[in-house]
Formats: C-alpha cells, sequence, structure tokens
C-alpha cells in the first residue's frame, strides 16, 4: 500500500512538473509581432517599374463607387438570355444598365490599363485581416458586363457584344498572379462569366466568318496573356504573417504553435473545421515547431506552383490528385495541413478555366469553318491542318483533345470530366455527380446538370 502511494505521489508530481514546464507555457503564451507582412505584401506584389498612369485600379475603383446594386427583381435572371425572360424583367434589365453606364465608362477605361494594382490595408497590420474591398462589387461589374453584351448581341451588335466580352475577360485576367488566392479565385470566375457570355451569344445569335475571325484572334492573344495560379509570393507572405501570430518565438526562429491562437484563427475562419480548447492543447504539445513548419511551408508553395501545371489527368496517371499531393506534404503537420485544406480544389478550377477557354477557340474555329468551307469538319485535326486553331484543345481530364463529334447540321464538343471516363456527351458539370457525365461546351444550349 506504501509502495502504490509513492508510484502516486510520484505519478502526481511528474504530472505538475509537466504541466508547469510543458503546458503552463502554452496556455499563457503570447505570439511576438514583429513583421509587418501588409506592408511587405504591397512591396512584393506591386508590379515593377511601377507607374500609377498605367494601373486599372483607380478606374475599378470609381466604377465601384458609382455601381448601381443589381435589382432584386432581375437577381436570378442574369444566366438568361435577354430574349426569355418576361417584358418586366427585361426592361428592368435595361433600367438597370443604363443606370450604369458611368460605371460602365470607368470599367472600359480600366481594362485599357496593362495592370491593376491595389495597395492593401489590414487591421493591426494582420494580412488575415487584409481588406478587399472591392471584391463584393467584382461580381456585380462583371455580370453588369455579360448581360450588357448578351442585350447588345441580341439587338444585332455583335462586334460590340464581342468587345464587352474581351473587356470582361481582361478584368479577369487583372485579377491573376502574385496576390492573394482570393483574388485570384475572383479572376477565375470573372474569366468563366466571361466565355458563358461567349458561348451565349455563339449559340442565339447570327454571327458571319469575319467577325468570328476577329474576336478569336484578340481572344487568342488575351489568353497568351493569362497567368498561371501563383502560391509562392501572395500566399508565402499570407501563411508567414499567420505564423508569427500562431506561434511563439525564441528568438531564434524558432517556437510553438499557441492553443489560444489557433482556437482564434479557427473561430474566425468559416470554412476551417473547429476544435476543442483541450484537442488544441494536445495539438500544441506535439506540433512541429516554427522553423520546421516554415522550412515545410516554403517546400509546400514552391511544389504547389509545379503541379498546377500537371493537369488532374497527369496527377491520376502517378497514382494521386492536387489535394492528396498537398496532404502528403503536409502530414503531420496540423498547421499548415489546416490552412491548404481547399488549395487542390482551387488547383482544379485553374484548369477548368484553362480549357474552358480553349474550348471556346475551337468552336469559334468550328463555326468559322462551317461558314467558310459548308460543312464541320471530321476532325478537330483538319481545324489544325488548315489553320483555323494553333493547337489541339487538350482535356485535362483525359489527356487527349476535347471529344468532338460531328453531327447532321451541328457538332457536340465536351471535356469527360472529373470521373475521367467519356458518357458519351451526358451534360453535367464537370463529371462531379453521383451519376458523372461530361462537361459539355457544345451545343451551349445543352444544360449542365
Amino acid at each position: 500500500m506504501k509502495c502504490l502511494l509513492i508510484i502516486l505521489a510520484i505519478f502526481i508530481a511528474l504530472l505538475l512538473v509537466f504541466f508547469l514546464f510543458k503546458i503552463l507555457p502554452l496556455l499563457i503564451a503570447e505570439p511576438t509581432i514583429k513583421a509587418n507582412y501588409v506592408a511587405e505584401y504591397n512591396k512584393i506584389t506591386q508590379p515593377a517599374n511601377y507607374n500609377p498612369n498605367e494601373n486599372a485600379a483607380p478606374y475599378y475603383e470609381k466604377a465601384f463607387e458609382a455601381f448601381v446594386e443589381i435589382p432584386e427583381a432581375i437577381k436570378d435572371n442574369l444566366k438568361d438570355w435577354p430574349a426569355d425572360v418576361n417584358n418586366a424583367e427585361f426592361n428592368a434589365m435595361k433600367t438597370w444598365l443604363a443606370s450604369n453606364s458611368q460605371a460602365f465608362s470607368y470599367l472600359k477605361r480600366g481594362v485599357q490599363k496593362p495592370f491593376c494594382w491595389f495597395e492593401r490595408h489590414g487591421t493591426d497590420n494582420a494580412i488575415f485581416n487584409i481588406e478587399l474591398p472591392e471584391i463584393s462589387k467584382l461580381r456585380t461589374a462583371a455580370w453588369g458586363l455579360s448581360l450588357r453584351a448578351k442585350l447588345n448581341a441580341l439587338q444585332g451588335q455583335i462586334e460590340l457584344a464581342f468587345t464587352q466580352v474581351i473587356e470582361l475577360h481582361k478584368m479577369g485576367i487583372h485579377y491573376a498572379g502574385p496576390v492573394t488566392l482570393v483574388e485570384q479565385l475572383v479572376g477565375i470566375a470573372i474569366n468563366g462569366i466571361a466565355f458563358n457570355t461567349a458561348f451565349a451569344i455563339l449559340d442565339r445569335a447570327e454571327v458571319d466568318s469575319a467577325i468570328l475571325a476577329s474576336f478569336q484572334n484578340r481572344l487568342e492573344q488575351q489568353l497568351q496573356q493569362s497567368k498561371q495560379l501563383n502560391f509562392s509570393i501572395g500566399e508565402r507572405i499570407y501563411c508567414l504573417d499567420i505564423a508569427q501570430r500562431m506561434f511563439t518565438d525564441d528568438g531564434s526562429g524558432d517556437g510553438q504553435l499557441i492553443p489560444a491562437t489557433l482556437l482564434k484563427y479557427k473561430k474566425e475562419s468559416p470554412m476551417v473545421p473547429s476544435i476543442s480548447y483541450v484537442k488544441a492543447i494536445l495539438v500544441c504539445l506535439s506540433h512541429p515547431g516554427r522553423r520546421e513548419t516554415l522550412e515545410l511551408q516554403k517546400k509546400l508553395y514552391k511544389e504547389l506552383d509545379k503541379i498546377v501545371s500537371k493537369t488532374p489527368w497527369q496527377l491520376r496517371q502517378n497514382g494521386t490528385s492536387y489535394q492528396n499531393h498537398v496532404q502528403k506534404l503536409t502530414k503531420g503537420n496540423y498547421f499548415l495541413n489546416d490552412s491548404v485544406f481547399s488549395l487542390g480544389v482551387i488547383c482544379e478550377l485553374f484548369q477548368k478555366e484553362k480549357i474552358s477557354g480553349e474550348a471556346l477557340l475551337a468552336t469559334l474555329a468550328l463555326l468559322r469553318y462551317k461558314i467558310d468551307k459548308g460543312d464541320f469538319p471530321v476532325s478537330l485535326q483538319e481545324l489544325v491542318l488548315t489553320n483555323y486553331i494553333k493547337k489541339l484543345p487538350m482535356d485535362p481530364y483525359s489527356g487527349k483533345p476535347l471529344v468532338y463529334r460531328k453531327t447532321d447540321d451541328n457538332f457536340t464538343l465536351y471535356s469527360i470530366g472529373a470521373d475521367f471516363d467519356d458518357d458519351g456527351g451526358t451534360p453535367s458539370v464537370w463529371g462531379q455527380g453521383k451519376e458523372g457525365g461530361d462537361h459539355v461546351f457544345w451545343p451551349a444550349s445543352r444544360k449542365q446538370k
């Protein structure tokens, strides 16, 4: 009995020592904020040889200030072809577009600039709190440009409509490059709206070969300006700032993850799963230190900049995917694994945007070919051989060209989608549903399910 008491006393003493020297320091620890990474972010993302007269941002800001919000009456109709809505909705569309004429004028001047750079600010100089005040207005502006282009096409002003699609796409390009992922995602979304608008116009309007060729040439030149997703600049700075706010600092570049700051981060990040306080303590006790975490973070983003150029099909051939690759790289590091949970999805969105642009070029070429030669070609390769397109549009989900099938008086063009199999052109949203399917680009009127 006496031995048991002694063992128990020793055990309690060890627990007390463990609590005093391991747990208590974590419970009372606070981060040391030394660097202003918002200022560093602004410095790194500012274009080389910055000339404020070449910056689109001031014009966008003026446009967003002038923009009249979308009326409730037409919010659900922005994706529709204007001729398909009722008279009241059609008139509301025209009235709304007219009320934004000044905003459109500013946007037109903005898209003519070579770049768009906003100086960012954040509460407490925290990148986590970085302010993107224009983001909420961008969607309104994009849908306004899209609707205006469709309305002009409906009224027979095809060249003007395609010019407005080009302007919309340029706005998307402005939100690409070494900036935050939020901004890059906005750029991807805007480009998607531009492509869908062009497909809708081609589906509903009669367009002659010369106008098709002009639009194809302008779009092709602009697609060459499109930038690859960038992780190693904006996201690296973001991660460095988060690390200094979530780890202790021992003065030599190392430190431990702090439970209180981990919980705060999870609470303020709606898309990050929450955890209990006890689990936060357990995670922090066994978590890799600050130096090891940042070295892994640097390696991770360099690797992401490499794999984003690989297609889902190429990764599948190597037995992996974007998300699996990311999770493998960050395995054992809760901080990084938690902060990169959506990066794989973002990589795939980039591939979808890229092939959508190439599919639009191929569609334009096919329609031109039909007008010029009286029938659609037997294969996409024929478009290359006759110089209607420069290269075949490669499906990121098959490693082969997009599926093209000539029909009696039309054609089908599609990607086999994320289920990686050809479902014969069964429409779906990138084959992501339970029943799979394909992502159909043409006929544009075929609904994706």
